[in-house]
C-alpha cells in the first residue's frame, strides 16, 4: 500500500501545469521590467560624447568620443550583469520551473532583459544627449547619445552588439546554477521527490 490515492494524481498534475504556465508569464514580465529598469538607469548613467559642427552639415566627435563611448558600454555592461543576477534569482524563485526548464526560461527572459535594457537606455540617452540638432552653426559644440551597436567592434567571432546582448544571460546562468548548487533538495525544492521532506 503506497499511500498515495491515485484519484488525487491528475487533479496535482492539473494545478502544477497552471502554475508553470502563471511561471512562464510572471518571469516573463519580471524580465521586461527588469530591462526597463536596467534600460533607464543606463541611459541616466551613460556619459555623453562631445563633438563640434565642423561645416555645415557634418558634425564630428572630439578626440575623446572613443573613451566616452568605451565607457558607456562598460556601464552598460556592469548594469547588464546586475539585471541579468536578478533575472537568474526571479527565475529560481519559481519553484515550479526549477530544473532544465527553468534554465531555458530564464535565458530567454534574461534576453528579453537585455533587448529592453537596450531600447529604453537608447531613448533615455537621446533625451539626455539629442546632438547638434537640425539648426547647427559652424563651431557649434554638441553632446550626442553613446551609441551601443558599434559595427565595426568584435569580440572575437561575436560582433561587439551581439556580445553585449550575451551579458545578461551569462550572469542569469551563473546565478541560477550557483541557486541549484546550493539546494539542499533533491528535486531543487520543486515538491516532486516525496523524501525530500
Amino acid at each position: 500500500m503506497s499511500g498515495t490515492d491515485p484519484d488525487v494524481l491528475p487533479v496535482a498534475d492539473a494545478r502544477r501545469e497552471r502554475v508553470d504556465g502563471w511561471g512562464w508569464v510572471v518571469l516573463g514580465l519580471a524580465a521586461v521590467i527588469v530591462g526597463a529598469v536596467a534600460g533607464v538607469l543606463w541611459g541616466v548613467l551613460a556619459p555623453g560624447v562631445r563633438g563640434v559642427v565642423a561645416e555645415i552639415g557634418a558634425a564630428v566627435s572630439l578626440p575623446t568620443a572613443v573613451d566616452i563611448r568605451f565607457d558607456a558600454v562598460a556601464v552598460f555592461v556592469c548594469v547588464m550583469v546586475v539585471a541579468g543576477v536578478i533575472v537568474g534569482l526571479l527565475g529560481w524563485s519559481v519553484r515550479s520551473l526549477r530544473g532544465v526548464a527553468g534554465v531555458l526560461t530564464t535565458v530567454v527572459s534574461a534576453v528579453v532583459t537585455s533587448a529592453v535594457a537596450m531600447w529604453i537606455g537608447g531613448l533615455v540617452a537621446h533625451a539626455r544627449y539629442p546632438g547638434p540638432g537640425p539648426h547647427r552653426e559652424v563651431g557649434q559644440f554638441y553632446t550626442s547619445s553613446p551609441a551601443l551597436w558599434m559595427p565595426p567592434a568584435h569580440l572575437g567571432p561575436i560582433p561587439a552588439p551581439w556580445a553585449l546582448v550575451v551579458i545578461a544571460p551569462l550572469a542569469a546562468v551563473i546565478a541560477y546554477l550557483v541557486a541549484t548548487l546550493s539546494s539542499p533538495y533533491p528535486d531543487l525544492g520543486r515538491g516532486d521527490d516525496p523524501h525530500s521532506d
